[in-house]
C-alpha cells in the first residue's frame, strides 16, 4: 500500500511533504453508523474539516457539528450519497421499526430541532421540538413506524450538552447585565448539609409522544427526565429521572463520576400512560434491562443512604409492580466503571435466561454466568478481558475472549471463531463491533468467510464500523499510516468504496512507528517511538516525550496519534513534521503516598532508556509535553529530575489541595445543570489522582504529590498553557506560574480566552504550536538562553524546527 501511495505521489508530479496544522484543521472522520431493521439502508455521519466548523469556540461539540448524515441503499450498494433534506450540523437519532424512517436532529443557529426522514421519498419533516442530546444516554425510541417518543427541553432551549463547556452557553453575561444595570437580582446558590435544599434542582423537561405522520404532539409528563429504553414489545417504557440532591457519604471514597442526584426509576405502561415507581428510595445506576419477553426489568440499585458496596440488583415484575432482589445463586456482579465512569453492572438478556458478569466468593476472576435454575458459568475466565458482548453477524451475544470469539446464546459458551492473528475492538461506534484478523493478514467477519480482495498491509489499519448487517455484509473502515480512509463495504464478494476520507493527506510523509518493548517493575511493557521519515539517515535527534500517567499501550499503534486522529493536543504528528523523535511511554497507574511522590520519573526513564537504545537519539536533547493529566505528570516530573532540557504542561493541575471543590466554569454558571463541587474530591479520592482520601485527612500526601509544593526542585524551564473555560482551573496555571516566577525560573504561562480544555480555535491552536516549536528549539538548541522570543507570534512550520529540512508554509485558513 505504502508504495502503491508513493507511486501515485510521483505519477502525479508531488513530493511527499511533512504533517502540518492545516492537516489537523482538515481532518474528517466517522461519527455514528446504524443500519435499518429491514436491512434495506445504511446511514453514516460524515464529520468533515475542522475548520469548516459555523464557530470554533464548542470543540467538545465538534462532532455535531461538522456532521453531515449519508445514505447507502444495501440493495443496490454504490458510493454514499447526502441524507436528503440535511445539511451540516445534523445528526443520526434513530430507525423506525420497519427500517421505513429515521429521527434526526439539526442545529441550526440557536436552536436544535427534531426531524424525521421517509427514506424511499426523501422527504423530511421538522418539528419546533428541541429533543435532547446526550451522547451517553438514550432519549428517543420508536413506539411504531409512525410513532416515537422522546425527552424534550421546555420551549426552545437548547440541550445542556450545546450549552456547557463555552463561555456563551453559561447566563454570565446576562447576570453582568443585570448587575451593572442595578438589577434584577444576579445570584447564584449552592447548600449543603441542613441548607442542602438551597441548591437548586435541575430543571424540567417533557416526554412526548410524536405521531409522524400526522404531526401529533402529546405532552406524556413534565419531570426531570435523563433518559429512557423501550421494552421489546414497544408497550412499556422505563425512565431514569434526576431525584434529590445526592449527601456523599464520607466513608465512601467519591468517584469523579458521582452523580449529584439520586436517579430514580419509572415504569410506564404507554398504553394507558400508567406509570409507577418500582422502588422510590432507590438510588438506579446504568440502563435497566429488559427481558425478551417484556415482563421483567432488572436493574442495579441501592438505598438512599448506602454506599454502591451495598448495591444489588433487583428484579420488576412489569405487571404485578413486584419488586424484589434478583437471585444470582451466590454471584456477586463484579461493579464496573469506578473510579472514571459511574458505577455499572455488565447484564445481557438475549434469550430466554439473564447473564450477569461476576464472582462467587470462591473464584478468583470475574466471568459471565447464565441466571436459570443455578448460574453457570461461560466462556472461561475472562476478567483480564473487558467484560462487554458485543453483536456480530452470526450471534446477538459475542464475547471477545483473547484472540478467540465466543457466542453465549446458547445454554452453553459457542465459540464462533479461534486463534485469530488480533481481534479488533473499535470502541468510537455505538454497540463495539468486532472483526478479526487471520494469520494470513485477511479480514474474517464472523458468520461470514474470508474476503481474498481485502487484505492489510502491515502498516494499515482496518477498523469495524458495524456489525448489524445481514451474513455476506460487513462494514470496515481501512486507514493508511499517513491518514487516508475509507469506508467499505464488503458485499458478497465484492468490495464497494462508499467514501473516501482525508484525501488531502495522500502526500504526506508517514512517520515510522517502532515498538519499544522493555520491562518496567518486573513486568513488560511496551511504549511507542514515532520518528520523522528519513530519520535513520539523519544526526541523532531531539526527543519529546508525552507522559500521561495511568495510561499503558499494546502492541497495536495508539488510534488517537493517527495522522487522522484529529488530536489537538500534544500531536505527534506535528512534532515529528518538525523534526523531533516521539515517545508515548506505557505509565502503568499506581497510587500516591505520603512517603514520597508519585513516581512518575521511575516510570519514564525505562521507556526514554529503550529509544535511547535504538541509536537514534540525541539523550542532550530530551523534552516532555503533558496534557491534562499529562500536564500534571510533566510538572511533578520536572520537580523529580533535571533530565529533560525542556518541559510543557497544558490543562494541567498544580496544587491538589486547592483543587478540592472547585466548580467547572459551567457549574459555577449554573448550578442547576449538576452542581460539581464534589467532582474534584472524585477525581483527587478514587480518580487518576489516586490521593484514596481528603485534604484534611493526610496533608502531607496532598502536598508531596503537588508540584506547585515542588516548585523549588524545579530547574527545567517550563511552560505552562491555560484556557479560562477549562475544566481544569486556570488559577492552577497561575500559581504553578507564581511560584516559579518568585523564584525567579525560567517560565511562561500562555493563556487562550474563550477556551476550553482543549485550544480549538484554528489561530489560537496555530499561535499555540508556534510558541512551543519555538521554545523546544530554544531550550533544546540553546540558540537563545533567556528565551525571549517566544513572546512573539511564531506562525507554525516557519520556525522552531531543530532540524535543516524546510517546512512548507501554511497556505490555508
Amino acid at each position: 500500500m505504502l508504495a502503491l501511495l508513493g507511486a501515485l505521489a510521483l505519477s502525479h508530479g508531488t513530493v511527499a511533504r511533512p504533517f502540518a496544522i492545516h492537516d489537523l484543521l482538515e481532518t474528517e472522520n466517522i461519527g455514528r453508523v446504524l443500519v435499518s431493521p429491514s436491512q434495506r439502508w445504511l446511514v453514516f455521519e460524515r464529520q468533515g474539516a475542522f475548520a469548516a466548523m459555523p464557530r470554533q469556540d464548542m470543540l467538545m461539540q465538534s462532532e455535531v457539528l461538522r456532521s453531515s448524515p449519508f445514505l447507502v441503499d444495501l440493495n443496490k450498494p454504490g458510493p454514499a450519497r447526502p441524507l436528503p433534506g440535511t445539511s451540516v450540523g445534523t445528526i443520526l437519532y434513530a430507525f423506525s421499526p420497519d427500517g421505513a424512517r429515521i429521527a434526526i436532529g439539526r442545529l441550526r443557529g440557536s436552536s436544535w430541532q427534531l426531524g424525521v426522514v421517509t427514506l424511499a421519498t426523501g422527504r423530511v419533516r421538522w418539528w419546533n421540538l428541541s429533543p435532547e442530546y446526550a451522547p451517553f444516554a438514550k432519549t428517543l425510541e420508536w413506539l411504531s413506524p409512525r410513532r416515537l417518543v422522546l425527552i424534550t427541553e421546555r420551549g426552545d432551549t437548547l440541550p445542556w450538552w450545546f450549552r456547557d463547556g463555552h463561555p456563551d452557553g453559561s447566563p454570565t453575561q446576562r447576570r453582568w447585565s443585570a448587575t451593572r444595570n442595578g438589577g434584577p437580582t444576579s445570584v447564584t446558590v449552592a447548600g449543603s448539609g441542613r441548607f442542602l435544599s438551597s441548591t437548586p434542582l435541575p430543571p424540567l423537561k417533557e416526554l412526548r409522544e410524536v405521531d409522524v405522520v400526522d404531526g401529533r404532539q402529546t405532552l406524556l409528563e413534565s419531570g426531570p427526565f435523563l433518559a429512557i429504553a423501550q421494552s421489546p414489545d414497544h408497550r412499556q417504557l422505563t425512565e431514569i429521572l434526576a431525584g434529590p440532591i445526592a449527601p456523599a457519604p464520607l466513608a465512601e471514597p467519591l468517584s469523579p463520576m458521582t452523580s449529584p442526584w439520586r436517579h430514580r426509576l419509572r415504569i410506564r405502561n404507554l398504553s394507558d400512560g400508567h406509570s409507577f415507581d418500582p422502588c422510590p428510595a432507590c438510588d438506579v445506576a446504568g440502563t435497566p434491562i429488559w427481558s425478551a419477553d417484556s415482563g421483567i426489568v432488572v436493574a442495579f440499585a441501592r438505598n438512599d443512604s448506602a454506599p454502591w458496596s451495598q448495591a444489588k440488583l433487583f428484579r420488576i415484575d412489569a405487571s404485578s409492580q413486584q419488586t424484589e432482589p434478583l437471585a444470582t445463586f451466590g454471584v456477586t456482579p463484579t461493579v464496573l466503571g469506578p473510579p472514571m465512569m459511574p458505577p455499572s453492572v455488565a447484564l445481557a438478556w438475549p434469550g430466554e435466561d439473564l447473564l450477569i458478569y461476576g464472582r462467587r466468593a470462591s473464584d478468583a476472576a470475574s466471568t459471565w454466568f447464565r441466571l436459570a435454575n443455578d448460574a453457570v458459568p461461560l466462556g472461561g475466565r475472562v476478567a483480564d478481558q473487558p467484560p462487554v458482548l458485543v453483536e456480530t453477524a452470526s450471534c446477538h451475544a459475542t464475547l471477545v475472549r483473547s484472540t478467540d470469539l465466543w457466542c453465549l446464546e446458547g445454554s452453553t459458551a459457542r465459540r464462533i471463531a479461534s486463534d485469530l492473528a488480533e481481534v479488533v475492538r473499535d470502541q468510537s461506534f455505538t454497540n463495539g463491533p468486532v472483526v478479526g484478523l487471520d494469520r494470513s493478514g485477511h479480514i474474517l467477519w464472523p458468520g461470514y468467510p474470508t474476503d481474498p480482495t481485502l487484505r492489510i498491509d502491515d502498516a494499515d489499519q482496518i477498523e469495524p464500523a458495524t456489525t448489524r448487517l445481514a451474513p455476506g455484509l460487513a462494514l470496515v473502515r481501512h486507514r493508511t499510516p499517513n491518514g487516508v480512509s475509507s469506508l467499505d463495504l464488503l458485499a458478497h464478494g465484492r468490495r464497494v468504496r462508499l467514501t473516501r476520507l482525508n484525501a488531502h493527506l495522500a502526500d504526506v510523509d508517514p512517520v515510522q512507528r517502532v515498538a519499544l518493548h522493555y520491562r518496567l517493575n518486573e513486568t513488560e511493557v511496551t511504549s511507542w517511538l514515532l520518528l520523522p521519515t528519513g530519520a535513520r539517515a539523519q544526526k541523532k535527534l531531539p526527543l519529546v516525550a508525552i507522559p500521561y500517567a495511568g495510561r499503558s499501550y499494546t502492541g497495536t499503534y495508539p488510534t488517537d496519534q493517527m495522522a487522522d486522529s484529529g488530536t489537538y493536543y500534544t500531536n505527534a504528528q506535528l512534532l515529528a513534521a518538525h523534526g523531533y523523535a516521539v515517545l508515548l511511554p506505557s505509565m502503568p497507574i499506581v497510587r500516591a503516598s505520603d512517603q514520597s511522590p508519585l513516581p512518575f520519573a521511575g516510570q519514564l526513564d525505562p521507556a526514554v532508556d529503550a529509544a535511547i537504545a535504538t541509536g537514534q537519539i540525541d539523550p542532550a536533547r530530551l523534552a516532555l509535553w503533558g496534557h491534562s493529566y499529562g500536564g500534571y505528570s510533566a510538572a511533578l516530573v520536572a520537580s523529580e529530575t533535571d533530565r529533560y532540557k525542556a518541559v510543557i504542561a497544558s490543562a494541567g493541575l498544580y496544587d491538589l489541595a486547592s483543587l478540592a471543590g472547585v466548580l467547572t466554569p459551567a457549574s459555577r454558571a449554573s448550578p442547576e445543570t449538576g452542581l460539581t463541587s464534589l467532582v474534584m474530591y472524585g477525581w483527587l479520592e478514587t480518580g487518576q489522582a489516586q490521593i484514596a482520601t481528603q485534604p484534611w485527612g493526610d496533608p502531607t500526601r496532598y502536598v508531596l504529590n503537588s508540584p506547585f509544593f515542588r516548585a523549588d526542585r524545579i530547574h527545567t524551564p517550563l511552560m505552562l498553557v491555560a484556557a479560562d473555560w477549562d475544566i481544569a482551573p486556570v488559577s492552577q496555571a497561575e500559581q504553578m506560574f507564581g511560584a516559579l516566577d518568585r523564584q525567579n525560573k525560567d517560565a511562561i504561562l500562555l493563556t487562550y480566552w474563550g477556551e476550553g480544555h482543549v485550544v480549538g480555535s484554528p489561530a489560537n491552536v496555530r499561535d499555540l504550536y508556534g510558541r512551543i516549536f519555538t521554545w523546544l528549539a530554544n531550550c533544546l538548541d540553546g540558540s537563545n538562553p533567556r528565551i525571549s522570543s517566544v513572546g512573539a507570534v511564531i506562525a507554525a512550520g516557519q520556525e522552531g524546527t531543530p532540524t535543516s529540512r524546510p517546512m512548507l508554509r501554511e497556505n490555508k485558513p
